[in-house]
């Protein structure tokens, strides 16, 4: 649902500006001609957060820990509310330092990649904004909330002319899909063929009596290799290997966030006739689809809601129409 700020509809498609509604004759020349609607692509944004994004930075913190480090980002940048889930580096720093030129888009995203500092979380970072909130989180993590989202998936075109395709009974939220959806499965062939059992040399490591050098190579010290899993092997599957590259990195978070991820079934779809910022990336969240014998379903983590508002040219409705991309991921087991 929409927050009580003040908003603004930002057209990102420079294209799109000069867009106008077709007319009666070029629809009827054309295969699929629509003189009700203009697709264009436009966003929804506050004021405060429009001018906050073109906002660039870079300054140093003393003795912080990473969670300091972001509630004192986020207070810079001017946020009220900040939401910041207990990171999984608990290091204290003496410096912390931003480098300059970064802004709310790419200041979280340095912090998890930079081998300086070691990361935040193990699954990766994920943040984004409600109204004049701010919200940092690991990747494919759900919140503790009474709020449950339900995608009941029918198949394409199954529902064609239906017009109510959501529900909201109590705290349960329950949205009818009738697109196509697509569906990337990559845990398997991940496992199979480049490892689930990353074995890592932090740089850093590399001291004296870590190593020994011979005639025509060099032995480092087994007790400075970091072991790196976080796969389940009931499949019987234990595939060793170090880092795809060779090199050797001081965040090792990068690699548990690639082992979480190539775990993960993405499944990407429209869902029609949305209600702009009903929910969000942190509700509980399932997929539930007909398998021919059985409903079937399966817990799934909301990673990403891109909104499309349409203008349409109606005799009953000179509105908008919204869409809304999603994105689920769900655990393969």
């Amino acid at each position: 649902m929409l927050h009580k700020c003040e908003y603004m509809l930002i057209l990102p498609e420079r294209e799109d500006v000069g867009l106008t509604y077709p007319t009666e004759t070029s629809a009827d020349n054309a295969t699929d001609g629509d003189t009700s609607m203009v697709r264009m692509n436009l966003e929804f944004e506050t004021v405060a957060n429009y001018h906050l994004r073109k906002r660039k930075f870079n300054v140093i913190f003393h003795d912080v820990t990473m969670e300091e480090t972001i509630m004192a980002i986020s207070e810079m940048l001017g946020f009220t509310k900040v939401y910041v889930h207990k990171p999984d580096n608990t290091n204290s720093y003496r410096n912390m330092i931003i480098p300059p030129l970064h802004d709310i888009s790419s200041v979280f995203g340095f912090l998890q990649t930079s081998s300086l500092y070691g990361g935040v979380y193990d699954a990766g970072l994920r943040h984004f904004i409600i109204g004049d909130t701010l919200v940092v989180y690991p990747a494919l993590t759900q919140i503790e909330s009474d709020i449950v989202v339900n995608f009941l998936y029918t198949g394409p075109n199954s529902l064609l002319g239906v017009k109510k395709q959501m529900s909201i009974d109590s705290k349960k939220i329950n949205i009818i899909i009738n697109s196509a959806i697509k569906q990337a499965e990559r845990g398997q062939r991940v496992m199979e063929n480049i490892g689930n059992w990353f074995i890592q040399l932090c740089p850093e490591s590399i001291v004296d009596d870590n190593y020994t050098v011979e005639e025509d190579s060099v032995s480092i010290n087994e007790d400075n290799l970091a072991s790196i899993t976080i796969s389940d092997t009931a499949t019987g599957v234990i595939n060793d290997t170090f880092t795809q590259s060779f090199e050797m990195i001081n965040n090792n978070r990068l690699l548990t966030e690639q082992l979480y991820q190539n775990r993960m079934v993405d499944i990407a779809f429209k869902w029609t006739q949305a209600v702009p910022y009903l929910i969000y990336p942190l509700y509980k969240s399932f997929i539930i689809t007909d398998n021919g014998s059985e409903m079937y379903t399966k817990s799934c983590i909301l990673n990403r809601l891109t909104y499309n508002l349409i203008k349409q040219n109606t005799t009953d409705n000179q509105g908008f129409l919204c869409e809304c991309d999603v994105s689920i991921s769900c655990i393969t087991e």
